[in-house]
């Protein structure tokens, strides 16, 4: 039969040998001075991995990509003016229908005319029986100049046949101003469809937009 002698726990060498590998009550790993210790315990252990969140901004209702100046295109009594053709022909149609058309010169980089846009578009809402004109002042410099447009954001109302009945500058802070200006043209010429009827096809495009066209060149 072989004995085994056993280290007495209480002795010195006893204590020597285990003492490294004791843990202290504060940390989860034992006190061990062995490097490759360390370094296993470097290797092994995971660290939590930073989230990251994405921080993204729209507009409730519009896609993030849509440029602040093309969201009235959801309104159909709003339409984006690329050219004076384009404008004259709008004049033109909402002259035969006697409808009031309201028209916004703004600019891109404007901060006043972005602040205004939303209520634009509501006032596009709440009153579909009026044409409401976009015009990019920038990208139809010499047009706008020609119609003596000198500030931003600024607003023409047209109406059937009388051609432009007011012109003014307005801000998100004066909006009163702009709501009291299409209730009080909207009252005082009721919206008629087709007031001039089917012979307003059959006229030539120049008598048509004349008495709308008068006035276009006149002093802001």
């Amino acid at each position: 039969m072989s004995t085994v002698a056993v280290a007495d726990p209480t002795s010195s060498s006893a204590f020597s040998m285990n003492s490294s590998r004791v843990k202290d009550a504060a940390s989860p790993f034992p006190r061990h001075t062995d490097r490759c210790f360390l370094r296993s315990l470097i290797k092994t252990y995971t660290f939590p991995q930073r989230q990251k969140f994405l921080q993204v901004k729209a507009t409730l209702g519009y896609p993030a990509s849509v440029s602040w100046w093309k969201k009235g295109g959801q309104h159909g009594n709003m339409l984006e003016i690329s050219s004076s053709d384009q404008f004259y022909d709008a004049l033109g149609a909402a002259a035969c229908q006697e409808k009031l058309v309201l028209v916004d010169f703004y600019s891109v980089g404007c901060r006043s005319c972005k602040a205004l846009y939303p209520k634009i578009c509501q006032l596009a809402a709440e009153n579909p029986n009026i044409e409401i004109l976009t015009v990019n002042f920038y990208d139809n410099l010499a047009f706008c100049r020609s119609l003596n447009i000198n500030v931003l954001p600024f607003f023409h109302f047209y109406r059937g046949s009388e051609g432009r009945i007011d012109a003014f500058s307005c801000s998100l802070s004066k909006i009163d101003k702009l709501r009291a200006a299409v209730a009080k043209y909207q009252a005082d010429s009721p919206f008629l469809t087709n007031k001039i009827g089917s012979s307003c096809s059959e006229l030539p495009k120049e008598l048509v937009l004349l008495s709308s066209l008068t006035s276009v060149g006149a002093a802001a």
